[in-house]
């Protein structure tokens, strides 16, 4: 539809022309007149589609304000966006705001009433990053365990189509749950997707996973994280207050959890505590988990020390803590220093020491408690040295003890309400340091061995005979105006020096002194009686005798013992009588009285030398 101009020619005539205006008829058809362009998923297209309506020979129809409508197609689940009606003007429908939000070759139908309609092709791309999406959510997820699936995610357009090109880095952060979120929280983009790997959270919860990167809207997801299977213990009451020997102030309390710290509450495991120190564990140690928690009652531990309690069962993760056991109140005394090195009479050579403990044995070191000793178990003896100790820091020290005499003796000490102490003690005999009268002479006649002879025992400081000692011993008499004869040296066999033969030559209230090299004397009292009478003694000779005249000095003869002492209750009659060629004439026999036989008007008649029998 134009002005043309009509030529009409024919050979060598002269052409002649017109002009002719051709109109445009009636509107036949559409034609796209201007195409759409510039598509990217969800971004109004930056060219616009124009339409035009025209006649048969494609003239637009200036005069038509048809309705043209735009349907599309080619592209599955998009949306067409923007007013899908143009009303022509001057035969043209001019469209605005269109776009659509997937990507893709999209066809373009224009239709108008019963025109002819008009096709376009129209190629859809991915835009711009605009925000991101989750193109595979994170599942399968168990405390403390890496999710069994997880997260992808997509950079999108603004129409949510992956822009395959971006190789942004996104970042993932976990939040409502109370845990944490661990594993490769960034990841970057490969071909538009974002693909993690290894996270896994802490706790069991509902929490909410955001997924951020930069210039683009995040994109959220919530995640379910259920109780993992039990793998470790957990300490979430430790035990505290501890004394020895007492039940712990406050009793442990461990915890059956997952690999992500969530408590197992389904679990009964039983779980065994044990300690590390030197003392003994003591109460119940092996107890089971109610809804996933054990709780132990009545553990207590008997030393003073700093110790860790470890909790285990199977093959769950051990637990551990640390607990300082201190001394508790004073229960009891113990015998930390044994006295030894004892000897009759001599000092202990070690000491005892006394600790006051608690029940659980612990220096209790605030005592100062008197400790008293008392002793047994040795019939006669006697202890020496302070029997008393008072404590400091908890540890009462004796001094200066001994006991006289040898065997075992039983110390026991004491204080107030403490439970007591005792200590079995052997008491040896020392050092030789004195004679003793073991079995003292008796039986004495003058004249005759003693009827008991004496034993002299070598004794240490404490009266105790040395048995192991083998010393000479030496014995004398002093007193008596005689002799002491016998054997007066004695060896001492098994601390015994035992004297055989000794005899006192008169009788008198003698002292027998025993000697030994190096120790203290003995002495023994011993009165030697008159023996029985066994001979006579001259002791008034006869004497100034003349012939037939009785003689100036009449005889007295004694009665005496083995030992030469007058027998003092002898009355014996004793006869005179002479050897010479005359007569004795007088009288010859006479009793002895007191043991002395006393002579009177004895004379005899020749002068001549005689013996008077």
């Amino acid at each position: 539809a134009e002005t043309i101009t009509l030529t009409y020619t024919s050979g060598t005539l002269t052409p002649a022309s017109q002009s002719l205006t051709v109109g445009a008829g009636a509107a036949a058809k559409l034609a796209v007149t201007q195409s759409a362009a510039g598509a990217t998923g969800g971004a109004v297209w930056t060219t616009q589609p124009k339409v035009t309506v025209q006649d048969s020979g494609s003239n637009t129809v200036t005069g038509s304000s048809a309705v043209v409508t735009l349907a599309v197609s080619g592209i599955s689940g998009g949306t067409l966006s923007g007013a899908t009606q143009a009303t022509a003007a001057s035969g043209v429908a001019t469209f605005a705001g269109l776009s659509h939000d997937k990507t893709g070759t999209l066809t373009l139908t224009f239709t108008s009433s019963a025109l002819t309609q008009a096709t376009q092709s129209l190629s859809i791309t991915a835009g711009a990053k605009a925000k991101l999406g989750v193109n595979v959510a994170a599942a399968g997820a168990n405390a403390g365990v890496a999710f069994g699936t997880q997260p992808k995610i997509a950079v999108l357009d603004a129409g949510g189509n992956t822009v395959t090109s971006d190789t942004s880095e996104v970042t993932v952060a976990a939040s409502g749950g109370g845990g944490t979120l661990s594993g490769t929280t960034k990841a970057t983009a490969a071909s538009g997707l974002a693909t993690f790997s290894g996270l896994k959270y802490s706790a069991a919860a509902t929490i909410t996973l955001t997924f951020t990167s930069s210039s683009v809207t995040e994109a959220t997801q919530s995640l379910t994280v259920e109780t993992g299977p039990a793998t470790e213990l957990a300490v979430t009451q430790p035990a505290a207050s501890a004394t020895g020997g007492a039940a712990f102030g406050t009793q442990p309390k461990v915890t059956v959890r997952d690999a992500g710290g969530s408590t197992s509450t389904s679990s009964t495991a039983a779980v065994t505590v044990s300690a590390n120190g030197s003392g003994t564990l003591s109460g119940t140690k092996i107890v089971s988990a109610s809804a996933g928690v054990v709780t132990y009652t009545g553990l207590s531990y008997d030393k003073a020390e700093t110790i860790t309690l470890t909790y285990t069962s199977g093959t769950l993760t051990p637990a551990s803590q640390s607990l300082t056991v201190g001394a508790g109140a004073a229960a009891k005394l113990a015998v930390t220093q044994s006295a030894a090195g004892a000897t009759g009479g001599a000092v202990w050579t070690t000491q005892p020491k006394v600790t006051v403990q608690d029940s659980g044995s612990n220096t209790v070191t605030g005592s100062s408690a008197v400790v008293t000793l008392a002793v047994s178990g040795i019939s006669g003896g006697t202890l020496s040295g302070a029997t008393q100790a008072t404590a400091a820091s908890g540890v009462a020290t004796f001094a200066g003890l001994s006991h006289d005499k040898t065997g075992t003796l039983t110390l026991t000490f004491t204080s107030s309400a403490l439970t007591q102490a005792t200590q079995s003690l052997s008491i040896t005999a020392g050092a030789k340091a004195k004679l003793g009268v073991n079995v003292a002479a008796a039986g004495a006649n003058a004249g005759v061995a003693f009827g008991t002879q004496p034993k002299i025992a070598v004794l240490d400081a404490g009266g105790n005979t040395v048995t192991s000692d083998t010393s000479e011993v030496t014995v004398a008499a002093s007193g008596g105006g005689g002799t002491l004869s016998g054997t007066t040296k004695a060896t001492a066999a098994s601390g015994l020096a035992t004297f055989s033969g000794l005899k006192y030559s008169a009788a008198a209230t003698i002292t027998l002194t025993f000697t030994s090299s190096s120790v203290t004397e003995a002495t023994q009292s011993l009165t030697v009686e008159t023996g029985p009478a066994t001979e006579l003694a001259v002791t008034q000779p006869a004497a100034s005798a003349t012939g037939g005249a009785a003689f100036g000095t009449q005889p007295k003869v004694t009665v005496r013992d083995a030992g030469g002492s007058t027998s003092t209750s002898s009355t014996a009659a004793v006869t005179v009588s002479a050897n010479g060629s005359g007569t004795l004439s007088g009288t010859k026999i006479v009793s002895a009285s007191a043991g002395v036989v006393t002579y009177t008007g004895l004379s005899y008649d020749k002068a001549e030398t005689i013996t008077l029998t």
